[in-house]
């Protein structure tokens, strides 16, 4: 599942945001990319080379002609992808704009724009110099010349005071990279599930939850860039299911136990995002049920069929790596590594319920990510989408050791 790996060329400045670069590559490093830094005299202030090469494993570009190839600026261009400038001081903004290149990292950047190297630029500033006139006209001119502008977020600042001009998260960074980046799937199939199970009372009446699918149809919709196949296995949705995979409906927590069995066989990943009933019925009334002559119904359920539990076995055998979910009301961070760990995860993406635009219902999430090797990633609210696009990184990295060896 190796794919040709996206170089990417960071370009660092010297803003007290650069303390979050080294972040930012670890995550490019663990999405399979290659990453060279070039850093600015005042970034390196911030933060060393040395802790650049060190997290990169590549070398780390500082001055023109330190090197013996006297044409650096170029070959780093060609070599790159993507030319990404993070964070994007007020400073090198300003040098872009006006076509200044004095050091490697503009002339670097100068020769993406020429060259058509797909860019990226992510300010990080004082909220005072971020609306400042001259600014917001090198804003627009960077944009005029096919600059993509990533931030800034609003929120506290590190002069202390609060507004626009944060940089983004290293996560929101990577994510809208690699959602820009050219779609290479890699050979093999994902399976995912959606939607709220319904086990059924009567002919018309059933047990269910609030669940709309909206995050398992974002996962399937972004495991297209990454799978050569996607099969999407899906209970009751209220939202459509994305053009261009493989749909099996699957209404009951039985009927999703037989189509996920039957997919795994040749699957190499699964994410169970679908909410699955713990209980059904003991017995299903034959047509509908009235309601004359009854002053109460009782109905008696008994544990539905656990699907992840039921195929830890199969997953184990066959070296599918999984991701699932745990949406919890309390003790979210033990109820998620208890679920890990019982159901045989490679991953979990844990969820409370009780955090407005988090759960059921809503184009937003907010989560924290465990993995079986002890990782924990503390991932803030944004759309499903995005995060539909970091669960797949995760899946991504988890595919990768399974087929070097590394657990």
């Amino acid at each position: 599942m190796v794919r040709t790996p996206l170089n990417v060329l960071l370009i660092a400045t010297g803003g007290v945001a650069v303390v979050k670069a080294p972040a930012l590559v670890r995550l490019f490093r663990k999405k399979g990319a290659v990453v060279r830094v070039v850093l600015t005299e005042n970034a390196a202030r911030f933060v060393t080379p040395l802790a650049f090469e060190a997290v990169s494993d590549q070398p780390v570009y500082e001055e023109m002609f330190a090197r013996r190839d006297s044409f650096t600026h170029i070959s780093l261009r060609q070599w790159a992808d993507v030319v990404l400038i993070a964070p994007a001081t007020a400073n090198i903004m300003g040098k872009i704009a006006g076509g200044i290149a004095d050091d490697l990292a503009s002339t670097v950047a100068m020769g993406a724009a020429g060259a058509g190297v797909p860019r990226y630029l992510c300010p990080a500033m004082n909220d005072a110099m971020w609306a400042a006139p001259a600014t917001q006209r090198n804003l627009a001119q960077l944009e005029k010349d096919g600059w993509e502008i990533l931030g800034p977020a609003s929120g506290d600042l590190a002069c202390g005071e609060s507004g626009p001009g944060r940089m983004l998260e290293p996560e929101e960074i990577v994510v809208a990279v690699f959602r820009k980046a050219p779609a290479v799937p890699c050979p093999g199939k994902i399976i995912v599930t959606a939607g709220a199970t319904r086990q059924p009372i009567d002919a018309v009446r059933f047990l269910s939850n609030r669940s709309t699918g909206k995050m398992g149809v974002a996962i399937a919709e972004a495991a297209k860039k990454v799978f050569s196949e996607v099969v999407l296995i899906h209970a009751a949705l209220s939202v459509p299911p994305p053009v261009g995979v493989r749909v099996r409906e699957a209404l009951t927590a039985e009927a999703m136990l037989q189509a996920v069995t039957e997919e795994l066989a040749d699957a190499k990943a699964l994410v169970m995002c679908a909410a699955v009933s713990d209980f059904t019925p003991e017995t299903v009334f034959s047509g509908k049920l009235k309601k004359a002559g009854r002053a109460s119904l009782d109905i008696h359920c008994v544990p539905a069929p656990d699907i992840l539990a039921e195929t830890k076995a199969l997953r184990a055998g066959n070296s599918v790596s999984t991701i699932g979910f745990a949406m919890e009301t309390a003790d979210l961070e033990q109820e998620a590594k208890g679920k890990l760990e019982r159901k045989g995860l490679d991953g979990i993406v844990a969820n409370p319920l009780d955090v407005p635009g988090a759960g059921f219902g809503t184009g937003t999430n907010l989560a924290v990510y465990f993995s079986r090797s002890g990782e924990r990633e503390e991932w803030p609210m944004m759309s499903k989408e995005q995060m539909a696009d970091l669960i797949l990184t995760q899946m991504e990295t988890l595919c990768r050791h399974k087929e070097t060896g590394r657990e």
